[in-house]
């Protein structure tokens, strides 16, 4: 999963879509930030307590892509 992210990021910053010093840090910011959305026990977590397991995720995936594109990762 690290090396799928880390080569769609690094693959913005070819583009010009990200502004990224380092690839693999951001992979690694990005994994945390989606955890709660494919982690096993949180998905669990979520379905026993009658939780939408998807709820967040547009809005999550559009600040990690905001953040990538200038800030924290910035150059």
């Amino acid at each position: 999963m690290m090396t799928i992210l880390e080569a769609i990021i690094r693959e913005g910053i070819e583009t010009g879509q990200f502004e990224v010093e380092d690839p693999a840090e951001a992979a690694r910011a990005v994994k945390t930030e989606l955890i709660p959305f494919f982690h096993p026990v949180l998905i669990e977590h979520r379905l026993r307590h009658g939780e939408d397991t998807e709820a967040g995720l547009p809005e999550q995936i559009r600040f990690i892509l905001k953040a990538l594109e200038r800030s924290g990762y910035a150059r």
